[in-house]
């Protein structure tokens, strides 16, 4: 892919995003409720929150930046879990 033509791909995902957040969720019907303890909530919500927020599309112009993609994945992976591991332990207590 050309780099002009990336940088509106990614000009144009970023508004998406932006336009994205600005809709509120809405709940339809009874919630399906299932008990689960604090470490199971936490890594649920945190793969849900995290999904398509700025440090995937981070890791994706790193990936694209440098030639080795498993050592970019190992690294953003290895930061956010140094960052999260412990408000999930704490989160826990």
């Amino acid at each position: 892919m050309r780099p002009d033509v990336l940088r509106w791909v990614i000009g144009l995902a970023f508004v998406g995003f932006g336009l994205w957040t600005l809709k509120p969720d809405t709940l339809e019907g009874e919630p399906d409720v299932r008990p689960a303890g604090a470490f199971v909530t936490t890594l649920v919500a945190f793969f849900l929150a995290e999904m398509g927020d700025k440090t995937q599309l981070a890791t994706i112009a790193l990936a694209a930046r440098f030639s080795s993609l498993p050592a970019v994945i190992l690294g953003t992976t290895v930061g956010m879990m140094v960052a999260n591991v412990p408000a999930v332990w704490l989160g826990d207590t």
